[in-house]
């Protein structure tokens, strides 16, 4: 054996081992993924999606490298090379008949197993065509109902698509093939064409040209969704000059398509030239010339007269897509004055005024609760439970593991040592200790209940598998013991005893997972035994974007203390973007015109368990899905009550619909074309330094207008755009039956109420505030303002803004102050009751707070409050003083100059 044919077979055998490994790199994802979908009991998931996009991509591959191969095959047929001395082609005698269909199949599979890829990431398009469910709206053009371009027309889209990519490839290929091969050739100044080449370019041309129609009569539909006019969708130009533009266009590329197929017979191509040169002309004259002089010189100087019918459907559509027409609206007097006696009637509000940031208690709960330095709270979730007879607003958080900080970052502490974080953290929203911080109701490790707490939050499972933050993948079921937590100078460990996990002690399932991973200490290391399981997506949005990737989640799954467990719920919806007229929202790949709250996910924080529940069952998207994925969802009443009693209408949902009624309230098309009421989130300063930011919508718990009872409610005010009064609020109900109702309260237009920003401008002109935070901020300290809370009382308005303070050395923020404005006053005290004693009066009877549990309310005549309160009053008798004093000169020196100028 000689050396070159050795070397043949070393690299045979080089290659032939690389293509193994990238094969089965490829085959470990999805065996992988397999065994993860069927530990979660989704096995059918896995299976209708991996068929579904296997099916897809073959058939999109088979009709796209089909074509092109047949096509070519067509070309190269019976065309062996000319003779020698006929050159049609400059490189002709570099090619042979043989190899180069060889080739060319080769290029046909390559290209045909590329369209395939491509066309299956649009698997779920054709899926969903045979489950299309109406949504009992039609568009006011075409008179089709709304799941026609939900369903139907981005499938017909796709097989257009490719389809025309398959045959204009196919004609340039074959025109390559026929130059190859001689039967194309320039002949002197003309062009000769073989009558084999004249009759199969042609053909293949009139196929380009009825799929150029077919793409014009689709293109129809797009007027739906333009943006030509004032308001999105078909406007006046799109209907009386861009559509019968198309339609004229559908019929000259019919006609030219009969050219074609004509052509061969009549053995002349000026008028398939002319036919060509027709619809060139046709698509720039009428399709873009004609559209824009009538946009120009037709609608644009009489606007409103000629788009007022499709802003009337641009409202209708948007609002019907976005659930804004099932907003109810109601006036709300704001009267200025509140006394003393309405604050005792709504105790259930007043109690709950949340005195807590989230920014601020992220890093409270670091501090206080921390216990080692790789124990983090990264998020801060608000929520409500019932604390004996009251409704309480409470905040959490789970104290997940930082892997970035972990003592020793070896491969054993990452995945089979550290495997989970542990507890949480439990506080009431509207308190606060003596000493300026949160009081806790749940802390430390193992957890621990203050007297008092109510079983509901009792915590038996503490510990985090799966959380928001929870990203490396773990072993568990080692040899290794896993750490649980830390006591005194030794730790506890546990073995993790959950039903999630796939099993990696198998030689098969390990190499599986080494490769999946790319992490070949699997394989070499001795701690993992034949019952191990390997726990992957452990990030919980991750985990249930895998299952469900059709769905559009929120940024904010929340966390829920549940019988004794500890479980995530994550919102999440249903949104296309190919809702007629209705005006989208978003940008990039997150772009819509129609959004449901359809699903609720709900995850294990122990063993990882997810289910999806059908919020609103209703929604066509979703019977589509479920049809096309049955039992992945089940219903509502099947979420245990514990549960139920915790969802919250979700904040995203809540800022689309926010940002659209802040438009789309106006119903007169003539009041929308001029935009004379538009509203906008109003700003407020918050955290560090004085920039104004947007006012994010916020959880309390309060008592709407004529209800009965306190509840628990999203809500965001609105101001006027350009102008900083506040217009009305905006607010979404969570509790029982009324879940998912949304209100609006408008303000009277002929009186002003002072907006969020108007309120911090007080602030910031109160000499006795801003003297006192700027003292602090020059002390060491750093001043963090929380945010603005509009609370609405009876028919009047509180704002509360709470004041922290952060020493530079122990980043640990105390509450130090509480800011209240009612009308144009604006006071500063220790305590949100401090405060609002001293706005409504020291003897009036104010509502109770309600006692913390495990705390001790001081009496009321106790001796040392007493004197702090005497002191606190005669240092404000001080400064009002010294306030007087000063306006009084300020009066004399006004007086003084007028005498001056009346002599």
């Amino acid at each position: 054996m000689d050396w070159s044919h050795r070397q043949r077979l070393v690299w045979g055998f080089l290659g032939f081992m690389f293509a193994l490994f990238v094969a089965a790199s490829l085959a470990s994802g999805y065996y992988v993924d397999w065994l993860w979908f069927e530990s979660l009991g989704y096995a059918d998931v896995f299976w209708r999606s991996l068929a579904g996009r296997w099916l897809v991509g073959l058939a999109g591959g088979a009709v796209f490298g089909g074509l092109l191969l047949v096509n070519l095959w067509l070309a190269l047929r019976d065309a062996p090379l000319l003779a020698p001395g006929v050159v049609a082609f400059p490189y002709q005698r570099w090619f042979r008949l043989r190899p180069l269909m060889l080739v060319v199949t080769a290029i046909a599979l390559v290209l045909g197993g590329m369209a395939g890829i491509a066309l299956a990431q649009e698997w779920l398009t054709f899926a969903l065509l045979p489950r299309r469910v109406a949504f009992g709206v039609q568009d006011p053009l075409f008179g089709k109902d709304v799941s026609y371009y939900v369903f139907v027309v981005p499938a017909l889209v796709a097989a257009h698509q490719l389809l025309n990519a398959a045959t204009l490839l196919s004609l340039i290929a074959a025109v390559a093939a026929y130059a190859i091969t001689g039967r194309v050739r320039l002949d002197g100044r003309w062009l000769s064409i073989h009558p084999h080449a004249r009759v199969h370019l042609a053909v293949l041309l009139g196929f380009y040209l009825l799929l150029k129609a077919a793409g014009y009569w689709l293109a129809t539909y797009r007027l739906l969704f333009s943006e030509r006019g004032v308001a999105f969708g078909a406007s006046y130009a799109d209907i009386y000059a861009q559509l019968p533009a198309l339609k004229a266009l559908i019929v000259l590329s019919v006609l030219t398509a009969l050219l074609a197929f004509a052509t061969p017979a009549l053995r002349n191509y000026r008028l398939l030239v002319a036919g060509l040169v027709a619809m060139l002309a046709a698509s720039v004259v009428l399709g873009s010339v004609v559209p824009s002089l009538v946009q120009n010189f037709v609608v644009r100087p009489n606007e409103i007269v000629k788009e007022t019918p499709f802003i009337k459907l641009n409202i209708e559509y948007t609002r019907r897509a976005y659930n804004l027409d099932r907003i109810r609206e109601q006036p709300f007097p704001a009267a200025e004055l509140l006394s003393a006696r309405d604050l005792e009637k709504e105790a259930g509000t007043i109690g709950n005024i949340r005195l807590w940031d989230w920014r601020v208690l992220s890093s409270a709960f670091q501090q206080l609760q921390g216990i080692r330095t790789y124990y983090q709270f990264r998020d801060v979730d608000i929520d409500r439970y019932r604390i004996g007879d009251r409704l309480r607003q409470v905040v959490l958080a789970a104290r997940e593991i930082d892997y970035a900080r972990l003592p020793g970052k070896t491969w054993l502490n990452q995945h089979l040592k550290y495997t989970h974080g542990y507890g949480v953290v439990v506080s009431p929203a509207s308190e606060v200790t003596r000493e300026g911080q949160p009081p806790l109701w749940v802390k430390d490790i193992p957890p621990v209940q203050a007297p008092g707490v109510p079983e509901e939050l009792r915590v038996e499972r503490p510990e985090i598998y799966f959380g928001e933050h929870t990203d490396p993948y773990a072993i568990v079921g080692t040899r290794e013991p896993e750490f649980h937590y830390p006591r005194g100078d030794e730790n506890e460990y546990t073995t993790y005893a959950g039903r999630d996990g796939i099993p990696v002690g198998r030689p098969l399932a390990r190499l599986a997972f080494a490769l999946w991973t790319g992490d070949y200490n699997v394989l070499f290391s001795r701690a993992l035994t034949p019952e191990s399981r390997a726990l992957i997506y452990r990030n919980i949005v991750a985990r249930v974007n895998k299952i469900a990737p059709f769905l559009l989640y929120d940024r904010d799954p929340y966390l829920v203390v549940a019988d004794g467990r500890l479980v995530w719920i994550q919102d999440a919806y249903t949104v296309t973007g190919a809702y007629p007229y209705s005006e989208p929202y978003g940008e990039g790949n997150v772009r819509f015109n129609y959004i449901r709250n359809s699903v609720k996910a709900v995850v294990d924080a122990y063993d990882g368990t997810v289910s999806f529940y059908l919020a609103d069952p209703d929604d066509p998207l979703i019977k589509a899905y479920a049809s096309l994925f049955p039992g992945l969802f089940q219903p509502l009443e099947r979420l245990s009550p514990t549960l139920r009693a915790h969802l919250r209408y979700p904040e995203d949902l809540f800022l689309v619909q926010m940002d659209r009624y802040a438009k789309y309230h106006m119903q007169d098309p003539v009041v929308f074309y001029n935009k004379e009421d538009m509203w906008a989130r109003p700003k407020e300063k918050v955290g560090v330094g004085t920039e104004l930011r947007d006012v994010d919508p916020y959880y309390v718990i309060m008592q709407l207008p004529g209800e009965a009872a306190p509840e628990f409610l999203l809500m965001v005010p609105y101001t006027p755009v350009g102008r900083q009064n506040m217009i009305a609020w905006l607010a979404a109900r969570s509790d029982g039956d009324r879940y998912g109702d949304l209100l609006v309260y408008k303000f009277p237009k002929q009186k002003v109420v002072y907006g969020p920003e108007q309120i911090e401008a007080l602030i910031d002109q109160n000499d006795a505030i801003a003297e006192k935070l700027n003292l602090w901020n020059q002390q060491g300290s750093q001043v963090q303002r929380g945010n603005l809370l509009v609370i609405p009382v009876r028919d009047s308005l509180l704002y509360v803004e709470p004041i922290y303070l952060q020493s530079a050395s122990t980043k640990l923020p105390e509450l130090r102050r509480v800011v209240v404005a009612h009308g144009n006053r604006v006071v500063m005290e220790e305590t949100l009751d401090q405060a609002l004693r001293r706005l409504f009066g020291t003897a009036a009877p104010l509502p109770d707070q309600p006692e913390a549990p495990g705390g001790e309310r001081p009496a009321a005549d106790d001796l040392a409050k007493l004197v702090e309160e005497a002191n606190r009053f005669f240092r404000e008798l001080q400064d009002d003083l010294k306030t007087y004093g000063q306006r009084l000169e300020r009066l004399g020196e006004v007086l003084r100059r007028l005498q001056e100028q009346a002599r």
